[in-house]
């Protein structure tokens, strides 16, 4: 009998190792993810807040609606709640490919049916789009990726997304408008 373990824990020295490899999710196309919206949105970042959930560090951003592209408006205002921020001990918790919002900034956001206290949720991370006003034509264009989390490229989810594209087009694009 002891030459049974003996043998098994010989036969699992010498086995090849268990592969481990990494998993990505494949997002369907961006014009599935805006048909799957239930409101495109646009909206100012006006207030952002660290608060915890369960000892979970969490951001909480404010923002006011300036515009509907797609479905009813959620109100004036709304509050998001994304994972990350900082422990009280002054560690941070970043969840990569996640979004960091700024202050002032107007996004588009996909919002989806999904509700948390009263308050929509975003469809997915990938699908934020900082947005400016071009000084020369008053048209309103996307800004590539600054303003939101620099671990995220835009480009990879919204297809050839170049900054400077105006909303209009990008929302045609994407079979919004």
């Amino acid at each position: 009998m002891k030459r049974i373990p003996a043998l098994l824990v010989a036969a699992s020295l010498f086995s090849p190792a268990p592969r481990v490899s990494a998993t990505s999710t494949i997002l369907p196309p961006i014009e599935n993810r805006a048909a799957d919206a239930t409101s495109v949105i646009l909206a100012r970042a006006i207030d952002i807040t660290a608060v915890s959930k369960g000892g979970l560090p969490m951001t909480e951003t404010e923002f006011e609606i300036m515009g509907t592209y797609k479905g009813a408006s959620p109100g004036k205002r709304i509050r998001l709640l994304v994972v990350g921020g900082a422990y009280p001990d002054g560690r941070r918790l970043a969840m990569v490919g996640g979004p960091s919002f700024v202050s002032g900034v107007e996004y588009i956001l996909f919002l989806g049916p999904e509700r948390v206290s009263g308050q929509p949720l975003l469809l997915n991370y990938t699908d934020i789009y900082p947005t400016d006003v071009d000084g020369a034509t008053g048209e309103r264009v996307l800004r590539g990726n600054r303003g939101i989390s620099a671990r995220t490229s835009r480009a990879k989810y919204a297809g050839p997304m170049s900054r400077g594209e105006t909303v209009e087009k990008f929302l045609e694009r994407i079979r919004v408008r």
